[in-house]
C-alpha cells in the first residue's frame, strides 16, 4: 500500500513539474505586450461640423498597438522625427456618444520638438491631432511606447468650409491622466500549454 501512494505521489510531482515546465518555458516567448491609448474629452465653438466634430459636442477614441510597434519615417524622410504604425487594433471614436465607424489608416507619433503626442488619419484623408508628452522611445524599425499625457487636440478637415479647410481644437477631460499603459497579454500559446498540461493531470488520475 506505501509502495502505491509512493507511486502515485512521484506521479503526481512529475505532472506538476512537466506543466510547470511548460508555462515557465512557454511563458518567456508567448506573453505580448501592447499598449492601448484612450481619452475623451469636449469641442470647442469654433470646432468644424465634421464626422469627428462639431461644437460643444464631447469625443472619445480607443486604440491598441504592440508594444514595441513597427514604424517607418513619415514620409520616409528621417529628417522629420516622425514615425508612423499602421498596425492597429480595436480602434473606435465616438462623437457625442455615437461610433463613428470610418476605419483609421495610420497613427504618426511626434516627438516633443514637435508638440508630442500623436496623429490619427482616416481614411477619408482628415485627422485627428493630440498633443502633450512625447509617448515613445527609440526609433525604425520599433518605438517602445511609454505612458503620456495629452494636454489638448485638434481636428484637421479636409472639406471645405467657406473656401478653406478646417481646424477646430477640443479639450481633454482628463489632462493629468495618461492615455497609454503597457500592458502584457497571454497569447493563444501560452492557453493552449496550459490546458495541454492540465489534460495531462487528468489524463494520469484516471490510470
Amino acid at each position: 500500500m506505501m509502495l502505491e501512494v509512493r507511486r502515485a505521489l512521484l506521479a503526481f510531482s512529475a505532472v506538476v513539474l512537466a506543466i510547470g515546465f511548460c508555462v515557465t518555458f512557454g511563458a518567456a516567448d508567448a506573453l505580448a505586450d501592447s499598449t492601448t491609448f484612450s481619452a475623451s474629452g469636449t469641442w470647442g465653438s469654433g470646432a468644424p461640423v465634421s464626422h469627428w466634430s462639431a461644437p460643444g459636442d464631447t469625443w472619445s477614441f480607443s486604440f491598441t498597438l504592440p508594444n514595441p510597434a513597427p514604424v517607418i519615417f513619415f514620409n520616409n524622410n528621417p529628417a522629420s522625427g516622425e514615425f508612423v504604425t499602421t498596425a492597429i487594433s480595436n480602434f473606435s471614436f465616438t462623437l457625442n456618444g455615437a461610433a463613428v465607424n470610418i476605419p483609421a489608416t495610420d497613427i504618426i507619433f511626434f516627438p516633443l520638438n514637435q508638440a508630442g503626442g500623436f496623429q490619427i488619419d482616416f481614411t477619408t484623408g482628415d485627422s485627428f491631432d493630440a498633443f502633450g508628452d512625447q509617448l515613445y522611445t527609440g526609433g525604425v524599425p520599433s518605438i517602445t511606447l511609454v505612458p503620456g499625457k495629452i494636454t489638448n487636440v485638434d481636428v484637421n478637415y479636409t472639406a471645405s468650409v467657406n473656401g478653406i479647410n478646417a481646424n477646430g481644437t477640443g479639450t481633454v477631460n482628463n489632462p493629468s491622466s495618461p492615455v497609454g499603459i503597457p500592458t502584457a497579454t497571454p497569447e493563444p500559446a501560452t492557453l493552449s500549454l496550459l490546458a495541454l498540461g492540465a489534460l495531462g493531470f487528468l489524463a494520469k488520475r484516471r490510470k
